[in-house]
């Protein structure tokens, strides 16, 4: 088993944003994207909503929740950040 931490457990949500930044400005401006893994799940109005869809769907998993913006801000993470290793 191995144990990541910090942003390594989230490189695939990390370059997902940084993929569909661009689109989700124009489309989306100032709203909160729920990301797990390299799927976009929503974009909400609300950081809460996010959230509570993120928890509703995933547990304890990790997910990324980030303000579609031009300056990056904080992400927010959520699960666990431990993963099976081969």
């Amino acid at each position: 088993m191995t144990t990541e931490t910090g942003v390594g457990v989230l490189k695939r949500e990390l370059e997902t944003y940084e993929a569909h930044k661009d689109e989700m400005l124009q489309s989306s401006p100032g709203k909160y994207v729920l990301i797990k893994g390299s799927e976009i799940v929503g974009l909400y109005e609300r950081e809460e909503d996010a959230f509570k869809e993120a928890y509703k769907r995933f547990r304890l998993d990790a997910f990324m929740v980030q303000r579609v913006q031009k300056e990056f801000a904080t992400v927010y993470v959520g699960g666990s950040f431990s993963h099976e290793g081969d």
